[in-house]
């Protein structure tokens, strides 16, 4: 059953990442690390900021990125003393598409339609450019530069190890070696049965059956 989301519910100059972080949304690393490249990119943009700390959030979670679309479809989970919530991913009144598109503008932020980002930020720093620290790609799905690098080069590395010569199956080895497996599973089950003792009467039989019976029984 889809969880109802709730809706973030403002005062009149409210932070929306300081309710976050009192509803539990949020961590003090979430908070800050937003507060800081909004600062650093002079970004005002709090839609940026929002999405700055929920990229955080999930990474902290354990996910490769904050995929704004199941995000915004499904929410943010919340548990504080026991009490489970799930607050809307996006800001009041802000779609997903213009969500995305705030975040793309953004200094922050490179777009990239498809295929890896401009460049690690290390590999750019000798020439002094100042890279964007975060990736959005076309799916709006929003990394940390370093962990989209990361992803594709896992990628790459699986591409080209799948099409590798080496990589080929070699069915007749491979047959081989599943018929060794079954015969020995087989001659294991037959030599299991042989040595099982049979009951020679039924008495015997019955009286077998209930000795597990007793062994469980309380008092």
């Amino acid at each position: 059953m889809k969880e109802t989301q709730l809706e973030w519910k403002l005062d009149p100059g409210e932070d929306q990442l300081v309710a976050a972080r009192s509803a539990g949304v949020l961590s003090a690393l979430d908070h800050q690390f937003a507060e800081r490249l909004a600062a650093l990119y002079d970004e005002a943009d709090p839609s940026v900021r929002w999405a700055l700390a929920v990229a955080c959030r999930q990474e902290a979670s354990g996910h490769v990125c904050a995929d704004l679309d199941r995000l915004v479809r499904e929410g943010l989970v919340s548990e504080q003393a026991g009490e489970v919530a799930v607050y809307a991913a996006a800001m009041t009144g802000v779609s997903l598409g213009e969500w995305s598109d705030r975040v793309a503008a953004s200094a922050l932020v490179e777009r990239v339609e498809d295929g890896l980002a401009s460049a690690s930020s290390d590999e750019m720093l000798d020439e002094g450019e100042k890279l964007p620290p975060l990736v959005l790609d076309a799916s709006h799905r929003l990394y940390l530069r370093r962990a989209y690098l990361a992803e594709n080069e896992l990628a790459e590395w699986v591409r080209a190890r799948v099409s590798a010569a080496d990589f080929a199956v070699n069915w007749d080895l491979a047959e081989a070696g599943i018929e060794r497996l079954m015969a020995s599973v087989e001659s294991g089950a037959v030599a299991k049965a042989e040595s099982k003792p049979k009951a020679n009467t039924v008495e015997e039989s019955a009286e077998a059956d209930s000795a597990p019976r007793e062994a469980l029984r309380l008092g």
